[in-house]
């Protein structure tokens, strides 16, 4: 196994369709939506007809971001042990040129000259939707972050990765039955976002 750190290079291409955030650049994010969610929550208890208003949604390149950093730093194990020379950011694969399938989100350039491809999904209450593209990839990393951008107890993230299996199911999920569904899935769980960044 390749120690990420110093054989592995991180190269972003360019003209991707949304860049990779640096590291400080995912704090700065991360900051603003917790702001931006604070704001709300604040809103909504001095005006109750403020509780129409619906939270804001995790943007994605806040979590794929994270999930780049990761990988690049060697701290999702299951990919780790892969030997690739090239992480690239929102792509398009070769097996999706030419069909109308969005950039997928993390592409590996393996050494022996295939890609892998990484989809990442994050959620704050454990639902997500597997689609075409994710079932298509090679591994799948669902980023649970429950209240760690918003008023709330539960401030742990849980990080699940999964070598993606030739029958996963296009389907909607919650949590606990898709790790049920897929028992291979390693999650890994963080007492806070906190320590999440200090893999990265």
């Amino acid at each position: 196994m390749n120690n990420p750190k110093v054989s592995k290079v991180a190269v972003l291409e360019q003209g991707n369709m949304a860049k990779v955030f640096s590291k400080q650049e995912l704090l700065d994010a991360v900051s603003a939506f917790v702001e931006l969610n604070n704001f709300l929550d604040n809103l909504k208890s001095r005006k109750p007809s403020a509780k129409c208003i619906n939270s804001p949604k995790l943007p994605e390149r806040i979590s794929e971001s994270l999930a780049y950093h990761l990988i690049s730093e060697g701290a999702i194990s299951q990919i780790n042990d892969l030997q690739w020379n090239k992480i690239r950011f929102n792509e398009k694969a070769l097996k999706h040129v030419g069909s109308n399938s969005k950039p997928t989100d993390i592409i590996l350039d393996l050494v022996n000259g295939t890609e892998c491809l990484v989809e990442v999904k994050a959620t704050q209450v454990g639902y997500t939707e597997i689609k075409k593209k994710d079932a298509e990839a090679d591994f799948l990393i669902w980023i649970e972050f429950s209240d760690t951008f918003k008023q709330g107890l539960r401030k742990e993230v849980e990080i699940s990765t999964l070598k993606i299996p030739q029958d996963m199911r296009v389907k909607q999920y919650n949590w606990k039955p898709y790790h049920k569904q897929y028992p291979t899935a390693v999650v890994n769980t963080y007492p806070s976002f906190s320590e999440v960044l200090k893999l990265i």
